[in-house]
């Protein structure tokens, strides 16, 4: 086990507040140990003990300063472990991430309440402000991680970091405020961009492209802009609560109402997304790095077109209260369906028991009630079951949200009323690639007309392909070719095909 590479006494109560003060400047000069959940209990506990100190001033934030690197990077070390994690996160990380949440929430009041020093120059209280929102964003890309809702007056104070950040003098120039702007535009945009829908590394990918094109962002302050609202947003500086679209509901007669639409960023974002596509180097477009992976660059049109246009709801939900049983992964429901096929006992450990609490015609929304569940996370592939159906119907994982480890819920878009499993060749000239297993879909008369498949992330590397399914004692083979790809989700692809009209 990785142990810390320094002492984890704090100071006893009553201590001299300058040793004190001295153990923990060098506690923060020491070596980090180099496992991250390691660290993150005694950085909650140092924190704790510099705020009991008394501390004030100029002092409290140089010292804040550091706290802030160090939450920072223990932010960045999280990053790889969250985004290999299905949900609900295993204890002992889900603890690691609640702890990264909380050090980021308290610096955020920490700074927030130095912005009234007078002692403090106002150059210093900027910086104050830009760091509190800062960690506020820091806070909240932790809680998303986790499909944790913001806690109760996170907006109201994101709100008042802000606008205390626009209060003190632009001592820079016109880009003066631009880092406190970058944290809190992007922290809209992402809230906007519902992040219950998203994995984690869909989450900081989305940041990291806002990180280069938040000065796209049109805001405007009291009264409405003028013409067709509906790419714009409003927030209510004086609620605790988030971005809300403007073609959905008004604000208040007496609201503190700031409007901002998204829709000239998004509109660079996808003309940056062409040119790469067309053959730009990526260091030639205002885009990341990791946009020359294909993933990366399907999941930026998909935010696009959110931030482009607020989604509305097509169908009407209806209140229900009946449990399902859901199995979640492209693998497992493929061979939930292999079992279920060969009229076989499921395997324990393959379903989980769910409430349903609404239901359209093409999705659900329901809550664990019972058994184990596995493979959760945006974009997973679900089979869920009534008990008055022999059928499992065949779903995408659109969001989850949990406030706690032991409750999840969970909304599933339907794709199909059932399918049938069968594994996928792609004719891509190399010998070695062997078959993968794929769930094959009827036709639908009102949305997709031809048959399709669901197949694994990244696997269809040609469009012809040999399919291969067993009917009885019976192996049989077909030959199809692919369409465009219908949905793309971080876990699997879906395209409608045709019959092979040149059959070897």
């Amino acid at each position: 086990m990785n142990k810390p590479a320094h002492s984890t006494v704090l100071a006893e109560p009553g201590a001299d507040a300058e040793s004190a003060m001295s153990g923990l400047l060098a506690w923060l000069a020491a070596p980090p140990p180099d496992d991250p959940e390691h660290d993150l209990p005694e950085v909650a506990a140092r924190l704790d003990e510099l705020l009991g100190f008394g501390t004030a001033g100029n002092q409290l934030l140089r010292v804040l300063d550091l706290f802030f690197a160090r939450a920072h990077r223990l932010a960045l070390e999280m990053r790889p472990r969250l985004a290999a994690s299905f949900l609900p996160l295993p204890r002992g990380l889900r603890q690691a991430a609640g702890r990264l949440a909380d050090i980021h929430c308290r610096l955020a009041s920490a700074y927030a309440g130095q912005l009234d020093d007078a002692g403090i120059a106002e150059r210093c209280r900027l910086s104050a402000a830009t760091r509190g929102l800062r960690s506020t964003l820091d806070h909240y890309l932790a809680r998303a991680a986790m499909a944790t809702p913001a806690p109760p007056d996170f907006w109201q104070d994101a709100h008042e970091l802000y606008r205390r950040a626009g209060a003190f003098p632009d001592t820079n120039g016109s880009n003066g405020r631009s880092e406190a702007d970058q944290a809190y535009f992007t922290l809209l945009a992402l809230a906007v961009a519902q992040p219950e829908s998203l994995t984690p590394r869909d989450l900081w990918q989305a940041s990291e492209t806002l990180a280069l094109h938040w000065a796209d962002v049109e805001w405007q302050e009291s009264a409405a802009p003028p013409g067709d609202l509906e790419a714009w947003y409003w927030i209510d500086r004086r609620r605790d609560h988030g971005p809300v679209a403007a073609s959905r509901r008004a604000p208040l007669a007496n609201a503190d109402v700031v409007y901002f639409t998204l829709a000239r960023m998004a509109q660079t974002l996808v003309e940056q997304l062409d040119a790469l596509d067309g053959g730009a180097p990526v260091d030639s477009t205002r885009l990341p790095t990791s946009a020359v992976e294909t993933d990366v660059r399907a999941l930026l049109r998909r935010l696009y077109l959110r931030w482009l246009k607020p989604p509305k709801r097509a169908l009407k939900r209806r209140h229900q209260n009946y449990r399902a049983q859901l199995c979640t992964g492209l693998g497992e429901v493929w061979a939930l369906l292999m079992q279920n096929n060969a009229e076989g006992q499921l395997a324990p450990g393959l379903v989980s028991e769910w409430m349903i609490q609404n239901e359209s015609a093409n999705g659900f929304a329901a809550m664990h009630v019972g058994g184990e569940m596995q493979q959760l996370r945006p974009g997973a592939v679900a089979a869920m079951r009534s008990p008055e159906s022999d059928s499992w119907a065949i779903c995408f994982v659109r969001w989850l949200r949990s406030d706690n480890p032991e409750h999840m819920e969970v909304g599933l878009e339907m794709v199909a009323p059932k399918a049938q499993p069968v594994r996928v060749a792609f004719r891509s000239g190399k010998r070695d690639e062997n078959p993968v297993p794929a769930l094959r879909l009827p036709p639908l008369a009102a949305s997709r007309p031809r048959e399709a498949l669901i197949t694994p992330r990244g696997s269809c590397v040609a469009r012809r392909f040999v399919m291969i399914w067993q009917v009885g004692e019976k192996i049989c083979v077909s030959q199809g070719r692919m369409r465009s790809f219908d949905q793309q989700t971080a876990n699997a692809e879906l395209f409608q095909f045709d019959p092979d009209p040149y059959p070897i």
